[in-house]
This record gives C-alpha cells, structure tokens and sequence, in this order.
C-alpha cells in the first residue's frame, strides 16, 4: 500500500455453516484479507477451541492477502438451545469477529 496505512483484516466470506446430512459434523468457514498474517481464534458458547478432539482448526494463506480458515466440530448433537460459534481474528491494525449460531453442538 503506498500510502503506508495497515488494515485490520477485512472478512471476504463471512463465516457459513454446513451441517452433514446424519447432523454428526458441522463445518464452519471463513475466508478473510489482511495485510499481514493473522491470528485467527475459534470459541464456542465463549470459550475458546483448540485443535483436536472434536475440534479440527485449519487456518491456510490462500494467495497474496487472502486467508482461510475452518472449524470442523465432530461428533455433534442437536439442542434445545442454540450454541454461539464465534471467530476471532487480528493482525497489528486491529482486530475483527463474526458470529454464527446452531442447533448443533
């Protein structure tokens, strides 16, 4: 950027959510830009996820600027009440997040 400003990351593809037919997995994506690399954090119900378990992460530079990210959760259940999948993400301009609920958890 020739005028030199740093961006926080932008979203491209907010965060969608595919439910597998049997309602074992849910699978939620994301695709961000950002100047430089992110940091990317998945929580459900505000707690924060790591890799493994029912949990797989998967965080890739795509091209250029361009950023993908996934949370995979296995072995689902449906609820009587929703769960909040949140997706954090930050760079050293800022920072952003965005929400996605589900019956699934």
């Amino acid at each position: 950027m020739a005028s030199g400003m740093r961006y926080s990351p932008k979203w491209t593809q907010k965060p969608t959510m595919n439910e597998a037919a049997d309602g074992k997995n849910l699978l939620i994506e994301c695709r961000l830009t950002s100047d430089s690399e992110p940091q990317i954090a998945w929580l459900v119900n505000d707690a924060q996820v790591q890799d493994g378990g029912r949990y797989k992460l998967v965080f890739k530079k795509e091209s250029g600027n361009a950023y993908y990210a996934s949370l995979n959760v296995s072995d689902t259940q449906k609820k009587s009440n929703t769960t909040k999948y949140e997706v954090k993400t930050r760079n050293d301009a800022g920072e952003s997040s965005a929400t996605v609920n589900s019956f699934l958890g």
